[in-house]
């Protein structure tokens, strides 16, 4: 099965996650969706809090808060190219 970011513990620095986070994004888009949000865009570095109760993977992880403390992984860069390369506006084409 796909493993997609909110589906597994941290997994520091995965650019194989980093993927599948893009991938994930670009399917939602390519089905029609008009938006994609993430529920846990940054997180302690145990994947947590959360609403759930589990403990998730995120595009942010937050070290030392009290310090200010974070890093970013590989899915923040995944973000940063929808950001970057679909403008705000963009609409999807069909092609036959």
């Amino acid at each position: 099965p796909t493993l997609l970011p909110g589906e597994s513990h941290v997994m520091p620095g995965s650019w194989k996650r980093g993927y599948r986070y893009a991938r994930d994004i670009l399917h939602q888009i390519n089905n029609n969706a008009s938006g994609w949000s993430d529920w846990n865009l940054a997180l302690d570095s145990q994947g947590g809090p959360n609403h759930a109760k589990n403990f998730v993977d995120s595009p942010i992880i937050v070290d030392a808060p009290e310090q200010g403390a974070f890093f970013k992984q590989p899915m923040f860069y995944a973000i940063g190219h929808f950001a970057a390369f679909v403008p705000e506006g963009s609409v999807r084409l069909s092609i036959n």
